[in-house]
């Protein structure tokens, strides 16, 4: 504080300076009464002061208002809590062909790739988890053969114990002895007098499911790319055969055994909704149908029209790299804004990449951790990380949030939404080389905190800081080449996972 004397020394004099400058930003009133109190000589020191404070302040003032002028200012967004759009019923990928190796692992490796896939407070916290329908089951007409699904038995269960809300299957193909070409693979049909056969093949398997290993299988995928012909497990489908299928042999058989179970389909390779034509045109299968769903491999992405008249969710089911492995965040930012553009542009309710984990000798990109289990080894993948950016805290129930812009500067992509519980996730990614800072306007009382999670090249989903929300607003610094999580809470301090 300042003295009353005349009689400055040097450090005297470089700490009053000190004490002026910040008492004439907070309260410029009380510099100017005492200055007219001190003595002369200090009076006019003082006042050489105030002159260098008033000088610096007017210069920083210009130079502020050119930044602005220039474009140089804080990205802004505002959020509309009551304004509430799709609801999001969760992120996932699948367990196809890989099941077994999970079980290869020691217990305590078993236990760390687990967690990273499906914990909800030390991993990405995937919420859903895709299944395919072994054909090998029945491998005759009326003979089941359930050793060969124990794996995956084993691994479901794992993952719902971690918090996975819906487990669903896809056929890839039906038995072999039901198809025109009497074999699962290289595509072709399901013949006509075996569709009561899959229909009863597909009811047997939610209903065993249940009744054997206690899993419930919320939803059934008729076909997996049934637009495609491939020398792996294929069928191919028409429109018109899906809906007849539905019609005349699927709904009377889940009735028949009152199955709530969940109906998907077509299940398209790219984003398409065409294959469901024939079945939406159609009130009686139409209502039958819960979740219209699409693979993103190709086609643009946009809002399935068809199925939003119908009143159907939309899944995208499956999308992943095909040809080159990129572990880093390079890789980690595409999926985020591949994500971003999902649910903004296409509107949809779910994602999923394709692979939970593949072994380490794939190497194009289809997984998002790959391992070895004969050396107890796995890596994850940047891309499961910022993934997790959106499952982990974007639980399922949550319903996307209107915003002012998605897309507030160039290379800035931003979500939100709004939980059960009233818990809001903003879901901010940045592309750009340098750093940004983001004001958020949340049209919210009572937000104490935020809760700041950053996935970058050096963090995984690190809790990165707690920034305080002033006046129901905040701002928040995006790391270069990240994303982030930013967690609104409207009661209390504690961090949400």
């Amino acid at each position: 504080m300042l003295g009353m004397s005349g009689n400055f020394r040097n450090g005297d004099r470089a700490a009053s300076n000190s004490a002026i400058d910040c008492m004439f930003l907070e309260k410029p009133h009380l510099v100017f009464v005492l200055i007219s109190a001190l003595p002369c000589p200090t009076r006019g020191v003082i006042r050489l002061t105030l002159m260098r404070h008033v000088f610096i302040s007017f210069l920083a003032a210009l130079l502020s208002t050119c930044c602005v002028q220039m474009g140089v200012a804080d990205s802004q967004i505002t959020l509309y809590p009551k304004e509430p759009l799709q609801r999001i019923d969760g992120f996932g990928a699948s367990d196809a062909w890989y099941a077994s190796d999970f079980r290869w692992y020691s217990p305590d490796q078993q236990t760390r790739l687990l967690n990273s896939l499906f914990s909800t407070t030390t991993g990405a916290g995937l919420s859903l988890l895709r299944h395919r329908i072994p054909p090998e089951i029945e491998p005759s007409a009326g003979v089941w053969d359930w050793t060969q699904d124990s794996d995956t038995v084993w691994l479901t269960q794992q993952a719902v114990a971690r918090g996975v809300s819906k487990v669903w299957s896809t056929a890839w193909s039906p038995p072999a002895w039901m198809k025109t070409n009497q074999n699962v693979d290289n595509g072709c049909a399901l013949a006509t007098n075996h569709y009561q056969d899959y229909a009863t093949f597909l009811a047997t398997y939610v209903q065993h499911y249940a009744s054997a290993f206690g899993v419930n299988i919320a939803g059934v995928s008729i076909a997996n790319e049934p637009d495609q012909t491939q020398p792996y497990e294929s069928s191919n489908w028409t429109s018109q055969q899906f809906h007849d299928f539905i019609a005349n042999n699927l709904i009377p058989t889940f009735q028949t055994a009152n199955l709530k179970t969940q109906v998907i389909m077509p299940e398209f390779s790219g984003w398409s909704d065409a294959l469901a034509a024939a079945t939406l045109a159609d009130p009686v299968t139409a209502n039958f149908v819960s979740i219209i769903a699409s693979h993103d491999y190709w086609l643009g992405l946009g809002p399935f029209t068809d199925a939003q008249a119908a009143n159907k969710t939309v899944w995208e089911t499956e999308v992943s790299n095909l040809g080159t492995d990129d572990p880093t965040i390079a890789d980690g930012l595409n999926w985020a804004q591949v994500i971003h553009h999902t649910l903004v542009d296409a509107q949809a309710n779910a994602w999923h990449y394709w692979w939970l984990y593949s072994d380490v000798s794939d190497t194009s990109g289809q997984s998002l951790i790959s391992g070895d289990p004969s050396t107890n080894s796995f890596t994850t993948k940047k891309r499961l990380w910022t993934i997790g950016n959106f499952s982990r805290f974007v639980r399922p129930g949550s319903h996307m949030l209107s915003l002012s812009s998605n897309n507030p500067e160039g290379g800035v992509y931003v979500t939100a939404f709004i939980g059960p519980d009233k818990t809001i996730a903003i879901v901010a990614i940045n592309a750009n080389a340098s750093s940004t800072t983001l004001t958020v306007n949340t049209n919210q009382q009572r937000l104490p905190s935020v809760f700041e999670y950053r996935t970058s090249a050096t963090e995984n989903l690190r809790l990165a800081g707690l920034i305080p929300v002033r006046q129901q607003s905040f701002k928040a610094s995006l790391a270069p080449q990240s994303v982030t999580t930013l967690c609104l809470q409207p009661t209390g301090l504690r961090p949400p996972r």
